[in-house]
């Protein structure tokens, strides 16, 4: 998605956004597949009838392969999984959200159409502003700014994060300093009732789409969710209070056609850590 932005911005494309309506229960089943009459509904004694799925449904082995067949059939590109490139178009699938480029506007628009006459129930969300929970700021300068306020307001609500505790924070939490965070067996027990593993795994997926600042501190505070004491829950109220007053920030970013393809690698990453 990144990279597609990337692309956009630079060549100046047209972007669309497109989600598919309930997406897996479009396609057919390519099996018999037959389940029991689900609780509550009263049809005949009990144990008498069986019911036959007439459409494809979510959790079955084979739902996303039916699905992703059925798209194949209303795109005219040669295609790969998540991928369907074309000399005038790229187009970016993930489960039922769509993301399409290209130098013209018209060949979004045919594709759009295409869909509907192969009967798949779409919405059409205009130019790429929002795509999986992320909001897309574009700038006047020709950057823009990936952000995901609603997922921090979530965090936020967990923790019970107010202004008053916010406003001290200015860094993600206390791992980022020294001493690191360790078992603290004999330290005091969590006073607080929300769930530590919670919040961890909201802030891992924060901190793996649009928050890598908060990285280090939530693989910090991840080592102790068997058995979080008090400075472990105090650790992650620091990363909720710094979220707060950086809720509407995410990875800006400059794109300039002046470089090349540059890569970063830490190579003592593990060392960092013995």
């Amino acid at each position: 998605m990144r990279l597609l932005l990337i692309l956009t911005v630079l060549h100046k494309l047209e972007t669309k956004s497109i989600n598919f309506v309930l997406a897996i229960p479009q396609a057919e089943s390519k099996r018999d597949v037959f389940m029991e009459i689900p609780y509550g509904f009263r049809f005949g004694r009990k144990g008498q009838y069986i019911l036959k799925l007439k459409k494809n449904l979510y959790g079955l082995a084979d739902a996303s392969l039916n699905w992703f067949n059925k798209l194949t059939l209303g795109l005219e590109f040669g295609n790969r999984p998540m991928w369907f490139i074309r000399d005038d178009c790229i187009i970016l699938v993930y489960v039922d959200d769509m993301i399409v480029i290209s130098r013209k506007k018209d060949v979004l628009e045919t594709l759009v159409n295409n869909l509907k006459k192969k009967n798949l129930i779409l919405s059409n969300e205009g130019s790429l502003s929002k795509y999986l929970g992320v909001d897309v700021k574009y700038k006047e300068n020709g950057n823009f700014e990936l952000i995901q306020p609603f997922p921090i307001q979530r965090v936020i609500d967990l923790l019970w994060i107010t202004s008053n505790e916010s406003k001290y924070n200015t860094r993600p939490t206390n791992p980022l300093v020294k001493p690191l965070l360790h078992k603290d067996l004999n330290g005091e027990r969590r006073n607080s009732s929300w769930n530590y593993r919670t919040a961890i795994w909201m802030l891992t997926y924060l901190e793996g789409t649009i928050r890598p600042d908060i990285s280090i501190a939530v693989h910090q505070c991840a080592r102790f969710s068997i058995q979080p004491m008090l400075s472990h829950e105090k650790a992650v109220k620091q990363m909720g209070s710094y979220l707060f007053g950086t809720q509407d920030r995410g990875i800006m970013y400059q794109p300039d056609t002046k470089k090349g393809l540059e890569c970063y690698v830490d190579t003592d990453f593990a060392g960092g850590w013995t």
